[in-house]
């Protein structure tokens, strides 16, 4: 309970300093309803960084994932509407062309950084299935898995809460989904499918 409340605490003072942040890019002495600003994840980190307890509080690889807690946060609560509704939340992508890298082809390990970027991506999505399903039984323990996602590492989150579960996270769908595919398939249909690949989201059908 202690750490729960700790945790809200922070996430109070952190979406007053994003209010204030959000309030000061408004043309001075403008009112009014619906009024759009934009701002990014670099000024809201640098919001965290500048301050003088919050980087002590939150450690620089639960950044990100707090500050998306926070803004989920005050949209849920009509505090402010985030652009397009609740539209997923990602980081830039920049993409460099060495001008000396003379390469017509490339190698399975020049995607590594991308396919990490888009793993990440499937168990984000996960674990907001996650909660849904776990806060329709019992929100105490929902609340619990909110807390375990922002401050376990990911090792221990998933081990805690997909124990057993691990395949699921490389998924595109849901379990159920998944198998209700599979079901369906024809039993004349040769189905190659190793959980262990690198595209397990792929079902090859000869």
């Amino acid at each position: 309970m202690a750490k729960i409340v700790g945790f809200g605490d922070v996430r109070r003072v952190l979406a007053s300093k994003f209010l204030e942040l959000l309030v000061g890019k408004l043309p001075a002495g403008l009112r009014g309803a619906d009024l759009l600003v934009e701002t990014s994840f670099g000024e809201l980190l640098r919001v965290i960084e500048s301050d003088l307890e919050l980087p002590h509080l939150i450690p620089p690889n639960r950044r990100r994932k707090v500050i998306e807690h926070v803004l989920l946060y005050l949209h849920r609560q009509d505090i402010l509407t985030l652009n397009h509704g609740m539209t997923v939340m990602r980081w830039a992508m920049t993409i460099e062309v060495k001008k000396e890298d003379k390469r017509k082809t490339f190698l399975k390990e020049d995607y590594l950084r991308l396919d990490e970027h888009y793993r990440e991506k499937l168990i984000q999505v996960h674990v907001m299935r996650e909660y849904a399903e776990v806060a329709l039984k019992e929100m105490a323990e929902a609340l619990r898995l909110v807390l375990n996602y922002f401050t376990d590492s990911k090792q221990a989150f998933i081990k805690r809460h997909f124990n057993g579960r691990e395949d699921v996270l490389k998924l595109a769908t849901s379990e159920e989904s998944w198998k209700s595919i599979i079901e369906s398939l024809s039993t004349t249909q040769n189905v190659g499918y190793d959980a262990s690949r690198t595209d397990p989201d792929v079902v090859r059908v000869r």
